[in-house]
């Protein structure tokens, strides 16, 4: 893992001085509650599926799955914001 961080970091700008590494365990919370995150593992399935077989994937559940996305980046956001305010 010391070894993945530090090609990592080594990859980065290296006119940032400050580099922060979060690791999430993907469990649900009040940011992307577990409803969400199982629609969305769901729809990311489906997706799949539906490209691997060369088939449609209908607009409505691309527009869902795209709202979900949005949402998670959402959650990402506010867990870190509230991360900072705590720190």
């Amino acid at each position: 893992m010391d070894e993945a961080l530090d090609a990592l970091v080594d990859s980065l700008d290296s006119s940032n001085e400050q580099t922060s590494v979060l690791v999430k365990d993907f469990r649900p919370d009040e940011f992307f509650p577990e409803a969400q995150q199982r629609r969305l593992s769901s729809l990311m399935t489906k997706w799949r599926s539906a490209r691997d077989a060369g088939l449609e994937f209908s607009d409505a559940e691309q527009l869902e799955l795209e709202s979900l996305v949005e949402a998670e980046l959402e959650g990402v956001t506010k867990r870190t914001e509230a991360l900072h305010s705590a720190g």
